[in-house]
């Protein structure tokens, strides 16, 4: 199935955040923050050595779901106000606002939905100046690291939000969870490989289509009116 076909046969676009709208850490370190959320748990959680190495904060969060519930609070605090500080530098993606653009124009929705916080992806939206583009924001669930993608979790509620049909929906993001998340949600899914060396993990996951720009979207939907 083409990327037009695909596109015109879903009506709500479920947009990953980090990476197809822009690059959360584009203007600082994502490891320093990932130091700093080790720093708070400091020897009242024990870390697994993946987890002391990784520069993902994301992974150290996750990592803390079975974590005292006072311990797991204090630190998804300390990293929404982390994220929502890297965002002010965060770098636009490559044709992301042309491709959001021609979406909401051909009357699809666009829902966020993202392991980032939203009160950080609402202030990148509202720095961009893409809050008329943007008709849903689904963040992690707060004290739930466990329901971020690849559960299913973040997409179902955005398809609840939208009032959709799984079939209606499409997920477009870069990571493997993005499209574990979208099988096991029922919805199609664009892989998007930002970068040479994921195209083949993407790839191996079995996406209805893979792209390797975000202007591939604009185009498609372009295709769709001509």
């Amino acid at each position: 199935m083409s990327l037009s076909d695909l596109l015109g046969r879903a009506r709500h676009v479920l947009l990953d955040f980090d990476g197809p709208i822009c690059a959360v850490y584009g203007g600082t370190s994502d490891r320093a923050v990932a130091d700093h959320l080790r720093t708070i748990i400091g020897d009242a959680w024990q870390l697994p050595e993946p987890v002391v190495e990784t520069s993902d904060p994301l992974v150290v969060l996750r990592h803390c779901a079975d974590a005292d519930p006072g311990l797991l609070r204090r630190v998804e605090a300390e990293f929404i106000a982390q994220e929502v500080a890297a965002v002010a530098t965060a770098t636009a993606t490559p044709d992301a606002r042309e491709a959001m653009t021609s979406l909401a124009a051909s009357g699809h929705t666009i829902t966020v939905v993202s392991n980032n916080s939203a009160e950080a992806i609402r202030a990148y939206i509202e720095r961009a100046d893409l809050v008329d583009l943007v008709d849903g924001i689904i963040g992690r669930t707060r004290g739930r690291p466990d329901l971020m993608k690849p559960h299913p979790h973040p997409l179902r509620a955005a398809i609840v939000e939208r009032g959709a049909d799984p079939s209606e929906c499409v997920m477009v993001g870069d990571s493997g969870s993005d499209i574990e998340a979208a099988r096991a949600a029922g919805t199609a899914s664009i892989g998007y490989a930002n970068r040479p060396t994921k195209r083949q993990g993407l790839a191996s996951l079995g996406p209805d289509a893979i792209i390797e720009a975000m202007n591939e979207v604009a185009d498609a939907v372009n295709g769709m009116k001509s």
